[in-house]
């Protein structure tokens, strides 16, 4: 059965009530959360009262990214995911911060989180990937606690998600191979199959088409990776077009 999952909860308030929306309606299966957004208490309970009533899925969206005040200074992801692979990333700094969001993520919804994901693809990256299996090792979520793993497996799937999305899908889908095996090693379970591999730059027509055919041609077993929001919003994300999230928030709406 096809998990589709929204990201970015928390991102605004405008976006979240879409996401809402979705979830009450059953167009969705899940979401993951900023832990350090401002999400407001009444939208917060709402979310909690969903999951409790309907066993959605709510899992912690690990940010190493973006910046929601200004007390942080993350880096940009290609800044990122360049001082990942040479090694440039404190491996105490790293395992201190994943425990601080899991640890914040359970103040907020008073749950533990029952998957998590990464902003960006973050989570694959190198040292940080295996510093958040180390993490995750030593926290009891239990055995229903999984990690999404952003590889669209096939051949096929990957050249698909190439001619779709550009060089990004073979970058992120490699870097998961790489470090599929930290998650592994220590049992923690990991999706087979995975679709949401888009080009965000395509223009609308085009988008929506790519769009559909994804959610329709997605192996029976995977998990969706959606962005649904609204068009309304003055909240900018780099890389992601409001206009698109409001249009995967129509399509997904008509889909189940």
């Amino acid at each position: 059965m096809q998990t589709i999952i929204a990201d970015d909860f928390g991102l605004c308030p405008m976006h979240d009530a879409v996401i809402l929306k979705l979830l009450e309606s059953g167009s969705i299966d899940g979401t993951s959360a900023f832990v350090d957004a401002k999400i407001s208490k009444s939208t917060l309970n709402h979310m909690v009262n969903l999951r409790a009533e309907r066993l959605y899925k709510v899992g912690l969206h690990l940010n190493l990214t973006e910046n929601f005040n200004s007390q942080t200074n993350n880096p940009s992801v290609s800044k990122l995911l360049l001082k990942s692979v040479f090694g440039q990333l404190s491996r105490p700094s790293l395992a201190k911060e994943i425990r601080r969001q899991f640890d914040q993520f359970h103040n907020l919804f008073g749950f533990h989180p029952d998957y998590l994901d990464g902003h960006q693809h973050c989570h694959i990256f190198p040292i940080i990937a295996q510093e958040l299996a180390q993490v995750v090792g030593t926290l009891d979520f239990g055995h229903s606690f999984w990690v999404r793993y952003p590889d669209e497996v096939s051949t096929k799937g990957v050249v698909k998600s190439y001619l779709t999305s550009g060089l990004k899908a073979l970058i992120v889908s490699r870097f998961a191979q790489r470090t599929r095996m930290h998650f592994e090693n220590r049992d923690i379970t990991m999706n087979k199959t995975f679709a949401g591999f888009l080009n965000l730059n395509a223009d609308k027509d085009v988008f929506t088409k790519n769009f559909m055919s994804m959610l329709s041609n997605a192996p029976a077993d995977a998990v969706i990776m959606v962005h649904p929001g609204s068009d309304d919003s003055k909240v900018l994300m780099r890389g992601h077009k409001n206009a698109l999230r409001s249009i995967e928030a129509l399509v997904l709406s008509k889909h189940k």
